[in-house]
C-alpha cells in the first residue's frame, strides 16, 4: 500500500515539475519587453498604512518613471496611518509636482482599508493606464513604460509582474520557493495567452486598463477580500480582459518579509481566505502537501527497498524543482535542502490563520475587525471560480 502511494506521489511530483520547467520558460521578462509605440499616460497608485520605514525610497523610485507622457502622475494614499507617512508623502509631494497625496481618516462600511484606498486612488485617476503597487516596492526607471509597450504590443489589458524579492533568512527563502511553485503549479500563469480561464494577480505590480478597470466595477467588486490582487486579476479576465505574467527580473525589486516569522504572522489575514473560509478545503489542501512534500521525505527512512527506491526518486526530483526556483531567485541552490520544513511550516502558516480567523470570528487588518461571516459571503458573492458550463 505505501509503495502504490509512493508511486502516485512520485507520477505527480515528476508531472508538477516537468509542467513548472516547460511553463516558467513559457513567461516573458519584462526587461525584455519593447517601448511604448506611443508616450502613455498611466497614473500609478500606492495605498499605504504605517509605512514610513519604505515609503521614501519606493516612491522616489515610481517618480523617477521614464518614457512616459502627461498627465502621468503617482497617487498616493495615506490609509489612516498612526506612524509618520503622512508626513513623509506631504513633504515628497512638495518636491514632485506630479504626485498627488490623498489622506483618508475614516473607513466605510463594507470595505477593507486597502481594497478602498486603491479604489479612491483610482477615481482620481486620469490616465489611460493604471499601476496599482505597494508601499515597499522599488522600480528601475523604464518599469511601467516597458510593461505598456509589452500590452501595447500583444493588445493586453493587464499585465501583472513577480518581483525580485530579497531574502536574507534561509527559513523565509524556503517558505518563498514553496509558495512560488504552489502559485505557479495552481494558477498555470503561462497559459494565460490561450486559456481564458488562467487568471493570475501579483500585489507588487498590477498594470490596467483603465477603461476595463471601471468596466469591470475595479476594487469595489472585491472590496470585502484580502486576496485582492489575485481577485483583481480574475474579474479583469471574468471580464474578458487579455492579461499575462511576467518576470519582473531586477526592474522590480521587494523585501516582501524580514523573516519568516514575520510572513507566517503577515498571513494570519489572508491565509484562510485562500481556502474561500472553508475548513474542508484548508484539510484537502494539508492532506495534498504533507503527501506530497513530507511523506517522501519519511519514506526514505523506512526500511524497504521498493519504496525506499521510490521516495529516493520522489525526493530527488522534489530537490532539483525548489533548488532550481532557489537558484532562479538567486539564492543558494542548498535552500531546498530545508524543504521538510518548509512545508511543516506553510501547513502551521496556514492552520495559524484559519484557526485565529475562527477564534476571533473574523480577521483584523489595517487597524478594522471584519466578521467572518461577511467575508466568507463576499467571497461566495465573488465566485471567483470559473462557474461550470
Amino acid at each position: 500500500m505505501l509503495t502504490l502511494l509512493l508511486v502516485a506521489i512520485l507520477s505527480v511530483t515528476a508531472a508538477l515539475a516537468v509542467g513548472l520547467w516547460r511553463g516558467s520558460y513559457r513567461l516573458a521578462h519584462l526587461a525584455a519587453s519593447p517601448w511604448p509605440t506611443r508616450a502613455p499616460h498611466v497614473d500609478l497608485i500606492v495605498a499605504a498604512r504605517n509605512e514610513a520605514a519604505t515609503i521614501e525610497p519606493a516612491l522616489r523610485s515610481m517618480l523617477a518613471q521614464g518614457g512616459l507622457a502627461g498627465p502621468s502622475r503617482v497617487i498616493a494614499i495615506n490609509d489612516r496611518s498612526e506612524d509618520d507617512t503622512g508626513g513623509i508623502l506631504e513633504r515628497l509631494a512638495s518636491e514632485y509636482d506630479h504626485l498627488s497625496v490623498i489622506h483618508i481618516d475614516s473607513l466605510p462600511t463594507g470595505w477593507l482599508g486597502k481594497n478602498h484606498a486603491l479604489w479612491v486612488g483610482a477615481g482620481e485617476a486620469a490616465g489611460d493606464w493604471l499601476v496599482f503597487t505597494d508601499a515597499d516596492v522599488t522600480m528601475a526607471p523604464e518599469t511601467i513604460a516597458r510593461a505598456v509597450g509589452r500590452a501595447q504590443h500583444q493588445g493586453l489589458q493587464h499585465i501583472t509582474a513577480m518581483p525580485t524579492i530579497t531574502a536574507h533568512s534561509p527559513w523565509l527563502r524556503i517558505i518563498i520557493v514553496q509558495f512560488a511553485i504552489s502559485f505557479l503549479g495552481f494558477f498555470r500563469p503561462w497559459r494565460m495567452d490561450r486559456d481564458p480561464k488562467c487568471f493570475a494577480g501579483i500585489g507588487a505590480f498590477n498594470l490596467v486598463e483603465a477603461a476595463t478597470y471601471h468596466r469591470v466595477g475595479g476594487h469595489q467588486a472585491i472590496a470585502l477580500t484580502p486576496l485582492d490582487d489575485i481577485l483583481l486579476g480574475r474579474l479583469l479576465r471574468r471580464g474578458g480582459a487579455q492579461a499575462r505574467l511576467l518576470y519582473g527580473d531586477d526592474l522590480l525589486r521587494l523585501v516582501w518579509y524580514p523573516d519568516a516569522v514575520s510572513m507566517i504572522r503577515a498571513f494570519s489575514k489572508n491565509g484562510f481566505a485562500a481556502f474561500d473560509y472553508r475548513m474542508t478545503r484548508l484539510i484537502a489542501a494539508t492532506a495534498l502537501y504533507l503527501g506530497v512534500g513530507l511523506l517522501p521525505w519519511l519514506a526514505v527512512l523506512i526500511p524497504g527497498a521498493t519504496h525506499q527506491l521510490v521516495a529516493a526518486a520522489t525526493v530527488a526530483i522534489a530537490l532539483w524543482l525548489q533548488g532550481w526556483f532557489a537558484h532562479h531567485s538567486h539564492w543558494p541552490w542548498q535552500t531546498a535542502l530545508l524543504a521538510p520544513v518548509g512545508t511543516v511550516l506553510i501547513i502551521w502558516m496556514w492552520w495559524r490563520a484559519a484557526l485565529i480567523t475562527l477564534r476571533h470570528g473574523g480577521i483584523s487588518w489595517r487597524g478594522t475587525h471584519y466578521s467572518l461571516a461577511e467575508l466568507r459571503s463576499h467571497h461566495d458573492r465573488i465566485d471567483w471560480r470559473w462557474p461550470r458550463p
